[in-house]
């Protein structure tokens, strides 16, 4: 479990994404909400958008992102990380 505590919620968020490898199946939740569900595994690393839906769960101050893994046979590992991209200033 990892808490982070962003100073601005609204535009760093707009550009989020989960980064994640894993062996097995992966859930990650947000402040205590399901944000992604992935079966099986990943050897490599993906990125995925988080859904409107899911940036409303961030909040200004802690917030909590936890992961479960499943694993039905030989090893196991997950890494999971939150990263996203400053939006350009207007001009």
């Amino acid at each position: 479990m990892s808490v982070w505590k962003p100073r601005h919620v609204p535009q760093v968020f707009s550009q989020a994404r989960l980064t994640f490898s894993h062996d097995e199946d992966m859930e990650v939740f947000l402040n205590g909400t399901l944000a992604l569900y992935h079966k099986g595994y990943v050897t490599d690393y993906e990125a995925h958008r988080l859904s409107p839906e899911h940036l409303k769960s961030f909040r200004v101050g802690k917030n909590i992102l936890a992961v479960h893994c499943h694993q039905t046979g030989g090893g196991q590992f997950i890494d999971v990380g939150l990263t996203y991209r400053r939006a350009r200033p207007e001009r």
